[in-house]
Parts: structure tokens; C-alpha cells; sequence
């Protein structure tokens, strides 16, 4: 037996899983992490669907139902229902570009990590929110014959936006859609978040839609 938290290399499954830890430390960009996985994204598209789906099952939707990977996407993910709908999820990131690009120059040279991070308004919220569902909402146009519902979760870790000032932006953005449902902005896990309302602790909040 080995000791907890160390590593035994006699040990095929310990040493994997430590394996697969070092190396997605290594790839990993730094900045905003909580919905990163390089080493096989498609683990975190079913994170960020599973607690959509679970944030709708809460609020009293039928959308119980195992999550599959779509493949070849869009979209990304699938929950059959059961009562027999499929539902089809896309997931995309909110995420500041030229920071993670300083983070990773930083990890780059050794640097230690610094405290860097995006400045982010509910203006500029709405402003990406709008743009990354354009984005999806084209991507998504020969998807919707094949499922009942689309939905787009957009996942975030950015630091600066709390709930808060991810309210504010949300409020102030109502895109125009031609084959999206549905649209939400999933802030990564918060202790303080109502369990009820939010089964995985990570704040869901819907996007108003025009068609």
C-alpha cells in the first residue's frame, strides 16, 4: 500500500492518474483554469452540460437523461430526455484572450504566476455574449432539423466577474437567433451558491433570446 498522496510507480492506476494530473499541470494555461482540460476537451464540454442539465432538472424541466458526445459536432453534447426529447448543447468559453496569452508566456520563462487578470463591465459581458452567440448560432444551423431543443452553455472562470456584474451583462444582452433555443452563461463553482437552485454550486443564468 502506498502512502496517501504518494507516488507508486508499481501501482498502474495510481500512476496513470498522477500522470494524466502532471501533464495537464504542464499544458495547462494558468489563468481561469475551472473548465480547461487539455489532455481530452470533451470532458469538459460534458462538465459544462451536465451542470446545465442539472441546473434545469432543478427548476423542474424533463430534461433528466444521460449525456452523450456528439460526434461529428456541432453540437457538442446530447441529453435524451426521458420522455424522449433530444436535447442538443453547445459549449463555449468566456475567456480573455491576451491574458491567458501573458499567462502562458509567463509559465513559458519559469516566471511565477502573477496577479493578472481581465477587466471585464457588464458592457463588455453583453458585448462577448453577443458575439460568441452569433458565433454559435451560425455554427448551429444545419444541427436543428436533428434535435428538439439547442441550447449553448457558456462557461467562465474569469476572475473579475462575480455574479454580480455576470447579471448586469446578461440583462444587457439580447441577441437575435435564428437556431438557438435557449443560451446561458455558467460561472464556475461558488461555495455560496444555493444548492437547490444550483446542484453543482455553479452559477446558471439564462440568456433572453430574440428570434
Amino acid at each position: 500500500m502506498h502512502e496517501e498522496g504518494s507516488f507508486d510507480p508499481d501501482d498502474e492506476e495510481w500512476a496513470e492518474a498522477v500522470r494524466l494530473m502532471r501533464e495537464a499541470r504542464q499544458k495547462s494555461r494558468g489563468y481561469a483554469e475551472y473548465w480547461e482540460w487539455l489532455i481530452d476537451p470533451s470532458r469538459a464540454e460534458l462538465h459544462a452540460a451536465c451542470v446545465l442539465r442539472n441546473f434545469l432538472v432543478a427548476a423542474g424541466e424533463k430534461a433528466s437523461g444521460p449525456l452523450n458526445l456528439v460526434r461529428p459536432d456541432p453540437p457538442d453534447v446530447m441529453v435524451e430526455s426521458l420522455d424522449g426529447r433530444r436535447i442538443g448543447i453547445e459549449v463555449t468559453e468566456l475567456v480573455d484572450g491576451d491574458t491567458i496569452k501573458r499567462h502562458r508566456y509567463r509559465k513559458k520563462r519559469g516566471e511565477p504566476p502573477a496577479f493578472d487578470f481581465a477587466v471585464w463591465t457588464p458592457g463588455r459581458i453583453a458585448e462577448a455574449l453577443f458575439a460568441l452567440i452569433g458565433t454559435k448560432d451560425h455554427k448551429l444551423r444545419n444541427a436543428s432539423d436533428r434535435f428538439d431543443e439547442l441550447l449553448v452553455a457558456i462557461v467562465t472562470d474569469e476572475p473579475a466577474i462575480d455574479q454580480w456584474i455576470a447579471r448586469a451583462g446578461v440583462s444587457q444582452c439580447r441577441p437575435t437567433v435564428r437556431h438557438i433555443d435557449r443560451a446561458f452563461l455558467v460561472i464556475s463553482y461558488h461555495p455560496d451558491n444555493n444548492v437547490s437552485v444550483y446542484p453543482d454550486r455553479c452559477l446558471v443564468l439564462p440568456i433572453e433570446l430574440r428570434a
